[in-house]
């Protein structure tokens, strides 16, 4: 993502903020989030990639959590 023209990765979401900070530091990511929630909240954020593989892409996961901050 990092590579693409247009885009930017302006910050990472965990579980922990210690986690997302430590995998920000080490790829150049401005920023860390605690939870998904907040990265969601932040308004430096545009678009959300979510990796999932591919068992979980069909059972349920939709843009429903995006709702609440006015986006999706």
């Amino acid at each position: 993502m990092q590579e693409t023209k247009n885009g930017e990765v302006a910050g990472i979401a965990s579980r922990t903020e210690e986690r997302a900070r430590e995998y920000a530091d080490k790829h150049g990511v401005p920023q860390a989030f605690g939870s998904y929630g907040a990265l969601l909240a932040s308004p430096d954020i545009d678009a959300v990639y979510i990796a999932l593989p591919n068992t979980c892409t069909s059972s349920g996961w939709n843009a429903a959590p995006l709702r609440p901050h006015g986006r999706g």
